[in-house]
Order: C-alpha cells, then sequence, then structure tokens
C-alpha cells in the first residue's frame, strides 16, 4: 500500500482450549461444574501485548498468566 512504511504482526491467532470432563467423575469425586470453570478462568490469564518504543529502541510487553 502506498505510504504504508511497516506492518508488525504482534500476537497470533486466537489460542482455544478444548477441555472434555466425565460427569460421573465430578460427581463421583463431588466437584461441580462450576468449580471446574473457575478454575479454568483463574489458570489462563495472559493477555496482549504492544510493542513500546524508548530512546529508539522497541521492546515487546506482553502479560504471562
Amino acid at each position: 500500500m502506498p505510504g504504508v512504511a511497516e506492518v508488525a504482526s504482534i500476537g497470533g491467532f486466537v489460542k482455544q482450549y478444548q477441555v472434555q470432563l466425565d460427569p460421573n467423575k465430578l460427581l463421583a469425586y463431588g466437584i461441580p461444574l462450576s468449580t471446574v470453570i473457575g478454575k479454568v478462568k483463574m489458570s489462563t490469564n495472559e493477555v496482549g501485548g504492544r510493542v513500546l518504543n524508548l530512546s529508539g529502541a522497541d521492546y515487546m510487553i506482553r502479560g504471562l498468566g
């Protein structure tokens, strides 16, 4: 494209995780589905980032969960 100096791709495809549960085992252990959902949400806290430019140097910033 005319006038575009650079295109920087940061990140990638949205990650997707699938958790397959056995309802009989959850029942046997007395673990409600809401507990599993809460634990999965708490364990995946990665966030997107950006590039920070300081004194002519680029630093890629991201948060890791």
